[in-house]
């Protein structure tokens, strides 16, 4: 039983692990081009957008 136990916390960890990274990547894109368009818009004299 206690194997069982283990497995099922194992693997409920490596799912959650996974679901995390793949939010993530699919946030990076949206999260970086508002970053360097936030970086942009704070420089004198320059202006634009990506």
């Amino acid at each position: 039983m206690k194997g069982i136990k283990t497995r099922i916390v194992a693997l409920s960890l490596i799912a959650i692990i996974a679901v995390l990274l793949v939010a993530g990547r699919l946030y990076l894109p949206y999260w970086v081009t508002d970053y360097l368009n936030t970086q942009i818009a704070a420089l004198d004299g320059y202006g634009g957008s990506i």
